[in-house]
């Protein structure tokens, strides 16, 4: 430990890095990354890391031209004073923005896991307190911190990891590098956001004594972070496999499923929450402290060497992140923030910069009589860039909610723009429906902000019109493949949908829906405002009842919570699930459909607890069979158990995989259900 003077050692250094860097990536990097890639999401997270390896060391490359100089001063060198307080200024704004964006993730997730009742600015207040009284406090401070919080973190977070091998699906990665390279390659450079922190390293240079090479330490420290949540991502892909896109928080739900020996937590995502608070905390704080520390070198120099960041600029850092941290956004907006932020002031500050200040310095130090030859360099790169193809945000109409119906033999295809205009065009394809809409108005209609697609039923029974629309919506690169879909009768009004999507049964997402009618030919789609609609070969073949559609979600954990159960006795019992596991397996000729249900009779009675959980039990079963047969008549494999089958009964896929289609509809269905009354 180096005492008392402002510097830190390597190793703390290292520790900083790594605990830093398992911020919000850790915990929605897994179900982006399977959007983009599937089950080899994981290379993706790889090729993450080897880039920021490469940022990081270019970042420390270009901090120690001057070793002990602030950012200002040695950017003041490369590039003259005037745009080095430009530089810092943009770099104060990038840091603010991030800890507020961290911390707003931070704050959904508390909500929803921990303190769901509690005000968001009282928890975003209780962190920045403590993030910024470390901050003042100077980086030894936070080094010695983190030196702790190391052993509080490692070694419960590594025995959860060894507990989730054991209760993971290998298959569901397989098979392995089927990933196109291109869209590789788009997820690679959209989830350039977990980068978010290594811009610090511009800042680190002057509390590292000058003797220490930093770029070794620095990359070694980077490598592990990445290869640690690159081997998180591919346990919690085997976890999930690809349905980890309809999960909000995989890592958190992974941790809560684990069956832990003799465990007394009954909650563990909250302990795994547990353990991200401390990186959020260090990340924040970091945003804060060298937040803090560029204000003050912009209002005066440091005197007798303290290189502490002032009160007062710790104070207005925080206050600005608090405010940042408050700006009503959820998770997907948040993502898309993050995105751009990313792209606009990421890519500068961690490639363009450095490479800008290690080429001026060194020809600064080569042709040191050419004092113009900074000021040159930089006017060329203001002079010789543009976006000559750019489309001003004011010339943009953002599309916020599209429907798609069959008109006789061509498209009617509606939009809801932000301004909550609807307008309807159409064509015989869907690309003539859309340049007709663009003609009927008087800006370029822009589909990146989509929440919704509203597919008529009509659409819905011809198949081959259906394929074409979606695959011409998924070359539209505009168009967020998360975004939301349902069935409609009517695809005329889409306000009310829109404005009531939460209310569907389950979520249907757009990338999800395209794979599986491309891989099984089966699907299903929320039908508004209950119900769904079952499409197979790429039509529609079955509407399923509000019922019916709880008798199929049955089958999967978690997809009926909140959902009523009402049983019969002399009375009507009703029971709200607030808790359900499923799990599927075949023997023979036969599917078992274990199903572990825990919630709670809202009403008061006086029917016994064990014969409410037998008439809730029996009618779950009833539920489950009668679902099942619905789809057997129709021999519609919605469920997907023949892909099931293949990842986790091999032996028996290997048998019947072939006659499939002439099996399921003989398939005996076994509900095994299990209701626990909590109350």
């Amino acid at each position: 430990m180096l005492s008392c003077n402002d510097k830190i050692t390597l190793r703390q250094l290292q520790i900083l890095l790594v605990i830093s860097a398992m911020g919000t990536g850790l915990i929605v990097l897994p179900r982006r990354v399977a959007v983009y890639a599937a089950q080899d999401g994981w290379l993706i997270v790889l090729g993450l890391t080897l880039i920021g390896m490469g940022l990081a060391a270019l970042a420390v490359r270009a901090a120690r031209v001057t070793p002990n100089a602030s950012f200002i001063e040695y950017t003041g060198y490369a590039l003259t004073r005037p745009v080095a307080y430009v530089l810092g200024v943009f770099l104060w704004v990038k840091l603010v923005f991030a800890a507020g964006f961290e911390l707003r993730f931070f704050l959904l997730i508390t909500k929803q896991v921990l303190l769901n009742n509690t005000p968001l600015w009282v928890v975003s207040l209780v962190m920045l307190v403590v993030c910024a009284y470390a901050a003042f406090m100077g980086i030894e401070a936070r080094a010695r911190v983190a030196e702790v919080l190391a052993f509080l973190l490692i070694m419960p977070f590594v025995f959860l990891l060894v507990v989730a091998l054991l209760d993971i699906n290998v298959s569901n990665l397989q098979p392995v590098f089927t990933a196109q390279p291109q869209d590789l390659l788009r997820g690679t450079l959209r989830l350039g956001f977990i980068f978010t922190g290594l811009e610090c390293l511009l800042l680190t240079s002057p509390y590292i004594p000058a003797e220490k090479k930093m770029g070794r330490a620095v990359v070694g420290a980077v490598g592990f972070a990445g290869v640690t949540i690159t081997v998180i991502t591919a346990i919690t892909l085997a976890k999930f496999g690809t349905s980890i896109t309809n999960e909000a928080w995989p890592v958190l739900r992974m941790m809560d499923m684990l069956n832990l020996p003799a465990s007394f937590i009954e909650r563990q995502e909250a302990l795994m929450f547990s353990f991200w608070i401390i990186t959020v905390f260090a990340l924040v704080n970091a945003f804060i402290f060298f937040g803090a520390r560029l204000v003050t070198d912009m209002q005066a120099k440091q005197k007798n060497g303290v290189m502490r960041p002032k009160l007062t600029a710790v104070l207005i850092t925080s206050i600005a992140v608090f405010a940042v941290s408050l700006i009503p956004s959820e998770a997907e907006s948040l993502y898309r923030r993050l995105d751009i932020l990313f792209f606009i002031s990421g890519i500068f500050f961690l490639l363009i910069l450095p490479l800008l200040v290690l080429a001026s310095t060194f020809l600064r130090r080569r042709f040191a009589r050419w004092r113009g030859v900074t000021v040159l360099l930089v006017i060329f790169l203001i002079t010789l860039s543009g976006c000559y193809d750019r489309v001003e945000i004011e010339d943009r109409t953002f599309v916020v909610a599209m429907a798609l119906e069959k008109n006789a033999d061509a498209y009617a295809f509606t939009v809801v723009t932000e301004a909550e205009a609807q307008t309807t065009a159409d064509g015989q394809t869907l690309t003539q429906a859309t340049h007709t809409l663009d003609k009927g108005v008087n800006k370029r209609l822009h589909y990146g902000q989509v929440k919704l697609l509203a597919l008529g039923e009509c659409l819905l029974s011809d198949a081959q019109m259906l394929s074409n629309a979606l695959a011409t919506l998924a070359q539209n690169p505009e168009i967020d493949r998360k975004l939301h879909i349902i069935a409609a009768n009517e695809c005329i009004d889409l306000h009310e949908k829109l404005d009531n999507i939460d209310a569907v049964n389950f979520a249907q997402q757009f990338q999800s829906l395209h794979t599986q009618l491309q891989e099984n030919g089966c699907a299903l789609i929320p039908l508004f405002p209950t119900g769904a609609v079952a499409l197979k070969d790429g039509a529609k073949a079955l509407t399923l009842s509000e019922m019916e559609l709880q008798g199929y979600l049955w089958c999967f954990s978690e997809k009926n919570i909140d959902a009523v159960v009402t049983a019969y006795d002399v009375t009507p019992v009703p029971f709200i699930v607030d808790k359900h596991s499923a799990e599927v397996t075949f023997s023979q000729t036969q599917a078992i459909i274990t199903v572990e249900v825990a919630g709670r009779a809202p009403e008061a009675t006086d029917i016994p607890r064990e014969t409410i959980q037998h008439l809730v039990s029996a009618q779950i079963a009833n539920e489950i069979v009668a679902t099942a047969s619905a789809l057997q008549v129709k021999n519609l494999d919605a469920y997907h158990w023949r892909d099931h089958m293949r990842k986790t009964h091999r032996e028996m896929y290997e048998k019947n995989g072939s006659r499939w289609e002439t099996l399921f509809p003989h398939l005996e269905i076994i509900p095994n259900v299990t209701v626990r009354l909590t109350q």
